[in-house]
C-alpha cells in the first residue's frame, strides 16, 4: 500500500549536516589553528541543502524515528517488537524528504542561525556550534506499507507517536533536546496491496 504522508513541526528544527567536504579536503597536520568562525557561514556548512537551494532532511531521519518508537508496541498476535519489523514492512521511498512551509507548502530556502554552547566529547573543552533552525516547518515523503505485515492504521499510530517522542533533526526529543517534533497532518492511502517479497 502507498501512502502519501505530510508531517508539521510543533517544535523548531535544528539541523546538523556531517560536512563530509571538509574532511575530504583537510590536509593533515600536527598543529590545527582555529578558524574564525562566521556564524551564517557555519550553519550554511551544516544545513541539508538540494542543488535548487530548497532546504531537506535525509528520508533515513524519519524511518529511524518510526523504528525507535516501534519499540514501544508489540506485533499483533505476538511477543516481537515492532522496532524489527517496521525495516522490513514500511520503506520510506525518498532520499532526501524536502521541507515546505506548512501554509504555503513552498519549498523552505532560509533558516535562522542557532548558536550553541558545545563540549568536546574527547577534551572536555568548550566551544560553539552553529547550525539552522527553522521555526516553522513540515514535510511531505511517500512510504510503501506491506500490509501482510505491518496494518496502515498500527504505522499511521506509531508515526504519531514518532514525532511526540522521538523527532527528528539534531538535539532532538530521543537525545535530550526539544527540538524537531513533530505530527502527522495527512494520511492518504492508495488502495493498493504491495506483497512482501
Amino acid at each position: 500500500m502507498q501512502v502519501a504522508v505530510e508531517v508539521t513541526g510543533v517544535t523548531p528544527l535544528l539541523m546538523h549536516r556531517f560536512p563530509v567536504e571538509d574532511f575530504l579536503n583537510e590536509k593533515p597536520t600536527r598543529k590545527m589553528k582555529p578558524a574564525k568562525i562566521i556564524p551564517r557561514e557555519q550553519a550554511e556548512k551544516n544545513a541539508y541543502r538540494a542543488a535548487d537551494g530548497s532546504l531537506f532532511l535525509p528520508g533515513p531521519a524519519f524511518m529511524r524515528s518510526l523504528r525507535e518508537c516501534g519499540s514501544g508496541h508489540k506485533s499483533r498476535n505476538s511477543r516481537k517488537s515492532l522496532k524489527f519489523i517496521m525495516p522490513a514492512a514500511v520503506r520510506l521511498m525518498d532520499v532526501a524528504v524536502k521541507l515546505i512551509d506548512p501554509t504555503t507548502k513552498k519549498a523552505l530556502k532560509d533558516f535562522e542561525v542557532q548558536i550553541d554552547r558545545i563540549v568536546n566529547t574527547s577534551t572536555r573543552g568548550a566551544g560553539i556550534c552553529c547550525r539552522p533552525r527553522l521555526d516553522v516547518w513540515a514535510a511531505r515523503f511517500d512510504l510503501t506499507i506491506f500490509t501482510d505485515m505491518l496494518e496502515s492504521e498500527q504505522v499511521h499510530l506509531v508515526l504519531n507517536e514518532a514525532g511526540e517522542r522521538y523527532g527528528v533533526g539534531a538535539f532532538r526529543l530521543e537525545k535530550g533536546g526539544s527540538y524537531g517534533s513533530f505530527r502527522v497532518t495527512s494520511w492518504a492511502e492508495q488502495k493498493e496491496e504491495t506483497k512482501a517479497a
